[in-house]
């Protein structure tokens, strides 16, 4: 007869049985190689879970931002006023995302690294060249006309928010699997 590559078999029942500790079928060294691939050591767990919470406090950090912007400019205060009031917002907001980005790169996490990686790459830019903190041209009414940035300054943070929120998306989905 010809070896064949695989062969049919046709399973007519299957039978469960609880293995006793006395057993000399019991395996742990295979048992535990086979949950290997499914379960997460209790420090790595714990740095999801850090992620997850620096992503959830980033979120609502952008958010404040966002409310305090939209509350200064309602009420028609000088844009040098309002650039002065937001720029304490700005390093916070820059940590709190590289924090998030440096333990996604820590746990492994590289769709989220890869998600955030045009905005670390924009803050670094921003850093570089002396732009992370407003001015009164970059909040104004004319901030498009004025400012030599492509999106206003709300329009960037909704344009962060939006990343952030997907990356909250992926960091709770790593966390359920």
């Amino acid at each position: 007869k010809n070896p064949t590559v695989a062969d049919v078999h046709a399973i007519t029942s299957v039978s469960t049985r609880y293995l006793d500790e006395a057993e000399a079928d019991f395996d742990d060294f295979l048992l535990e190689h086979a949950e290997a691939g499914t379960r997460r050591s209790g420090w790595s767990q714990l740095l999801w879970v850090v992620c997850m919470l620096t992503g959830l406090a980033l979120n609502v950090f952008t958010g404040m931002e966002i409310y305090k912007f939209l509350q200064y400019s309602n009420s028609q205060i000088n844009p040098t006023l309002i650039a002065d009031n937001l720029k304490s917002f700005a390093w916070p907001h820059t940590v709190l995302h590289f924090g998030m980005t440096g333990l996604l790169l820590l746990v492994g996490g590289w769709a989220g690294v890869l998600l955030n990686l045009p905005i670390v790459a924009y803050k670094a830019w921003a850093i570089k060249n002396n732009k992370l903190v407003l001015n009164a041209n970059s909040v104004g009414a004319e901030a498009k006309v004025h400012s030599s940035n492509m999106f206003s300054y709300p329009n960037r943070l909704y344009v962060m928010m939006g990343f952030y929120a997907i990356t909250q998306i992926y960091i709770l989905m790593r966390l359920s699997s």
